[in-house]
């Protein structure tokens, strides 16, 4: 079995789970209205480390689990259910521990007041005892009300869950695929991540305006959140994972260009691509052939100066606690806001919040993250057995 472990694509998850803190800095306090408009789209581009998570999902699933495909073409009974203990391991404790914090800050006078749309579940959309539990099951993103509800980050948890619910159809598929099938694969997937929000907006269903997708409304949380019109980025890494595993040799020989070439376009695209493309297909997923050169290119042994930097032990710590970042700052910034503004402003300020955040997730996924998964994998296994 191939080792899903890269220790460049650890270290650089890191970087992607800090963009989506600081989008949400930007969104739930005033700490950065000071910064340049030089710096807006940076600071904006959130939604597209989500589209990096999903393809490095995909990618990294296909390394750790193409080996347990049998002759038949199956990922067979004992690798199918050692995928999904694995991945309530992996997931639940720290998703549930995200919605006990949530509520912790709900309960403080005003809070829920003074929340963004989509994140308090008004009664005539179910409320939040409905919105909760569908938190709990992970399927909160299939219902564009309840999608931001609770902890708004865990939506894109749902919409794995749905994915990984695939994956054992998904992947003995794709690992038919030779070299040139996997590229097409790839493009393929890519087109769709186009091609669907197009369609869908050419019949009325959508709008792909920027004053729509910010709009935060159901339609808009319907385009961006749901989990079917997400799965070409999963595809997408599923792909680029049985081409790396095909190991053609150009690849090898391309990785730092593909890393810097592909990091460049994705820079552009966050910078500049909402000019050229819809903001809807940008997000979600109009920058994934980049985002899978980046992931390629790191994979890859020769990868350069970025892959020595992502793969350094500091990097890797901080990549391995970024589920936990990524999970767990929301929660803790409206627990800490006030507090913290009450003491330091502006850029000191969301460096007091981020430097706490990195912390606390680096705690988490030390003392709780990694005991959990290993008593509850062990848990789960024997309950299997039995």
């Amino acid at each position: 079995m191939v080792s899903g472990f890269i220790a460049p694509l650890t270290g650089v998850r890191f970087i992607f789970a800090f963009m989506v803190v600081i989008y949400h800095i930007a969104i739930y306090t005033p700490w950065l209205t000071g910064v340049g408009p030089e710096w807006r789209g940076l600071i904006q581009a959130g939604p597209v480390a989500v589209n990096f998570f999903f393809i490095l999902s995909g990618f990294i699933l296909t390394l750790t689990y193409a080996g347990r495909v049998g002759a038949d073409g199956r990922l067979g009974r004992a690798g199918t259910r050692d995928f999904y203990v694995a991945r309530a391991a992996r997931i639940y404790p720290v998703y549930l521990l995200g919605l006990a914090m949530t509520a912790t800050a709900f309960a403080v006078p005003g809070m829920m007041q003074a929340l963004p749309p989509g994140v308090v579940v008004p009664p005539e959309a179910g409320g939040m005892g409905w919105s909760l539990a569908a938190s709990l099951a992970m399927v909160q993103a299939w219902v564009p009300a309840w999608a931001m509800s609770w902890n708004s980050p865990g939506w894109s948890l749902a919409a794995e869950a749905f994915f990984y619910a695939l994956f054992p159809v998904i992947l003995p598929l794709l690992l038919r695929c030779r070299a040139r099938g996997a590229v097409a694969a790839v493009l393929v997937a890519y087109g769709c991540s186009w091609l669907i929000p197009l369609l869908l907006h050419m019949a009325g269903v959508i709008d792909l305006g920027v004053a729509a997708v910010l709009s935060n409304d159901d339609t808009s949380r319907f385009a961006n959140f749901w989990p079917l019109l997400r799965l070409p980025e999963f595809v997408m890494g599923v792909a680029a994972g049985v081409l790396f595993l095909r190991r053609p040799g150009w690849l090898e020989r391309s990785a730092p260009v593909l890393v810097w070439g592909g990091l460049g376009c994705v820079f552009a695209g966050i910078v500049a691509g909402w000019q050229v493309m819809p903001l809807q297909i940008m997000t979600n997923g109009g920058l994934g052939l980049p985002v899978v050169a980046v992931i390629l290119g790191l994979a890859c042994a020769g990868n350069g100066g970025l892959g020595r930097i992502c793969g350094a032990a500091p990097m890797v710590l901080l990549g391995q606690a970024s589920y936990a970042l990524y999970i767990l700052h929301l929660p803790l910034l409206l627990l800490v806001r006030d507090l913290i503004s009450g003491v330091a402003a502006g850029g000191v300020a969301a460096a007091v919040y981020t430097g706490a955040a990195m912390a606390l997730s680096v705690a988490v996924f030390l003392w709780l993250e990694k005991p959990c998964q290993r008593r509850l994998r062990g848990w789960l296994g024997r309950t299997e057995q039995g």
